[in-house]
């Protein structure tokens, strides 16, 4: 700039100027955008987080109900032989025809938890997975806390859930729930740790997952 004649360096210290406030207002808006972009995928993984806990919550007050309908069922003496080797899907499903009233009740609450309460907050994961484009693509093979594979294992266990769901439940009232990890083996299990790694990553609640829960007595 010194070396330039004193009648030229006003317009370039404008032209410097104006390059500068350019660049600079270039790295905001793209810092802008960043963080906008990174709220957006935080919001996205807050809603997941807040239907895996729902789902959770509805799995255990469920699995509480099936526990308690299957020893009730052993204490009356139906079914008693039965109860030894088979899964609880098995050991309802064979004594529903047989069960009293007030069971056969509880085992229509614990049917309409999986239709109306299993089934849409499975459905709205299964949403969410099909439309995310960043996170089930971040993969982090050998770390503790690889997201990414858990949401892919999510949602083959979420997909065969779903076919089985469609084959077990509508035209089968004797059965109430659907497993995919106990005895019966018919398809992925929940990716247990999901919970843990997404509070991680939001900083929101965590409990044990249930994917431990499925198994029979």
């Amino acid at each position: 700039m010194d070396l330039a004649p004193e009648w030229l360096r006003t317009p370039l210290l404008a032209a410097l100027l104006a390059a500068l406030g350019y660049v600079a207002k270039l790295l905001i808006e793209e810092f802008t955008k960043w963080r906008l972009r990174r709220d957006e995928r935080q919001s996205k993984l807050v809603n997941l987080q807040s239907l895996l806990l729902a789902s959770r919550r509805v799995y255990e007050i469920q699995n509480d109900l099936i526990r308690k309908l299957h020893g009730e069922i052993l204490l009356s003496g139906t079914r008693k032989q039965l109860g030894e080797t088979a899964s609880y899907d098995e050991f309802l499903a064979t004594a529903y025809p047989e069960m009293e009233e007030r069971h056969k009740r509880m085992h229509g609450l614990i049917r309409a938890y999986t239709t109306t309460a299993v089934r849409p907050l499975n459905l709205a994961i299964l949403d969410w997975l099909n439309a995310d484009t960043y996170f089930k693509g971040q993969s982090r093979p050998g770390s503790g806390d690889d997201l990414a594979s858990n949401l892919q294992t999510l949602e083959a266990h979420l997909v065969l859930w779903k076919a089985k769901y469609d084959f077990w439940i509508p035209d089968h009232p004797e059965r109430a729930f659907v497993y995919m990890a106990d005895e019966n083996e018919h398809g992925v299990g929940f990716p247990v740790g999901i919970e843990k790694i997404i509070a991680k990553r939001t900083g929101g609640p965590f409990k044990p997952t249930f994917g431990q829960l499925e198994t029979s007595t």
